[in-house]
């Protein structure tokens, strides 16, 4: 894979600190701005055909699934996903590889005139606005076959939203997170994330609770849209779960597919792959083997989803878990690979989350914890985290380290074999490049 940059590139930086500074704008709702981008780059995002993923949970991998099927069958595939574990590139990736320096500097030179002409009107884009559209840029000016994108939040409102009949809508699944956002039942959350939903347009789900489903029949059947539910439709069965991969047999009504090896670890990446695989059965124009399908799912990849790495003694799991539902899976699967032996928790949680109810899922398992924050301006105070932590385990088990890095070595100096990271993205992303800098993993892109 080639290097992403030399990130001492005087113009990667100026890029990099240009778009972040638009983080301070916070989240917007609504299509107008995104489709102003779009029309004074003169896209036309009807295009290009896409796969469109909502979901609390689980969105990425599916993405990332749906990803690397349709490249396994010889199609060039634009992949936009957030937020990014490493390295920005991450979130725009055309068959595997992620956008560069180079290419990154030559988009913002084309989209930074129209954020300017859109501030002096009041209209002020917001990061991830301006990315999305980064992203549509990036593919149609690489003339992709097929783009998979991945909602940021919600999805009715949400930047992505702006196409108007996607090849596929998919809803992962829905659970209580963004509150402030999407509303404070799984109703409400249902009714924004059921917004990609488009006229005729195929749409596959996973979830299973009954009023979310309710939600998004509804909308399906107003739209006209046919609508798959697992373990209704389709599903999966003849599990063999083990820390060296998963096999499974898929079944829908046009049939089955046997013997299905994953090396994405948990019983939610099953379900995971059967969203995907359910998604690419449902829709005539991309048409895929039984080989591509076993070499696509052999071959993925997601970085920092119950990732586990051995390193000079330790077992190290990843897991970019950040929300109660997140937690509460990530909690099965300790439980069923490692059977509740000790562990030590390296722990960094975002200040909009319920640390509480996330981490009563994971702290059975634990035997000590490494209190830290990542280097992210939302990161919850470590001090308040570390009360939270307390009500859990006795403190003279609950330890602190100012960022990622130190705890992480911090745990490496402790008697314990395990180690799990765990509580945002942000602080997964930061404990594997320190792990790649000393030599525990290999960079994934």
């Amino acid at each position: 894979m080639p290097s992403m940059c030399d990130s001492e590139s005087l113009s990667y930086k100026e890029a990099l600190n240009y778009i972040y500074s638009l983080r301070p704008r916070g989240v917007k709702f609504g299509l107008d701005n995104e489709r102003y981008l779009l029309k004074r780059l003169y896209i036309d995002y009807n295009a290009i055909p896409v796969f469109h993923i909502a979901g609390t949970n689980g969105k990425g991998s599916v993405s990332s699934f749906i990803a690397s099927i349709l490249k396994s069958a010889g199609y060039e595939v634009g992949l936009y996903t957030s937020p990014h574990l490493e390295m920005f590139g991450e979130r725009i990736q055309i068959n595997g590889v992620p956008l560069s320096c180079d290419e990154l500097c030559g988009l913002l030179d084309r989209i930074m005139p129209v954020v300017e002409e859109m501030d002096e009107k009041g209209m002020r884009p917001t990061f991830f606005e301006v990315v999305t559209a980064m992203a549509f840029l990036h593919f149609h000016m690489r003339h992709v076959d097929v783009i998979v994108l991945e909602v940021g939040m919600g999805g009715r409102l949400d930047a992505t939203n702006v196409i108007d009949c996607p090849v596929v809508s998919i809803i992962t699944n829905v659970a209580i997170d963004h509150q402030s956002y999407l509303g404070y039942t799984l109703k409400e959350i249902a009714y924004e994330k059921s917004g990609i939903i488009k006229p005729g347009c195929p749409v596959v789900t996973g979830s299973m609770e009954g009023s979310v489903v309710e939600v998004i029949a509804k909308k399906a059947e107003r739209e006209g849209s046919p609508l798959y539910i697992v373990d209704k439709d389709f599903g999966f069965r003849d599990v063999e779960m083990t820390l060296g991969g998963t096999v499974f047999d898929y079944f829908d009504f046009d049939g089955e597919v046997k013997g299905l090896k994953l090396y994405m670890l948990g019983k939610h990446q099953i379900l995971n792959a059967s969203i995907s695989l359910k998604s690419i059965r449902s829709q005539a124009r991309f048409r895929v083997d039984d080989d591509a399908l076993r070499n696509a799912f052999r071959h993925a990849f997601w970085p920092g989803r119950f990732e586990v790495i051995r390193y000079k003694g330790k077992t190290v799991v990843l897991d970019g878990a950040h929300n109660c539902n997140g937690a509460s899976v990530l909690g099965d699967a300790l439980n069923l690979y490692f059977d509740r032996k000790g562990m030590t928790l390296v722990v960094g949680i975002l200040g909009d989350k319920d640390a509480e109810g996330m981490l009563k899922y994971i702290m059975p398992f634990m035997k000590s914890v490494i209190v830290t924050k990542p280097d992210y301006y939302r990161a919850m105070d470590i001090q308040k985290l570390y009360s939270v932590v307390s009500k859990f385990i006795t403190e003279e088990k609950v330890y602190v380290a100012d960022n990622v890095s130190t705890a992480i070595g911090k745990a490496f100096g402790m008697d314990v074999p395990l180690i799990c990271v765990t509580g945002s993205l942000y602080t997964v992303g930061e404990a594997r490049t320190y792990l790649e800098s000393i030599g525990a993993v290999e960079r994934s892109s």
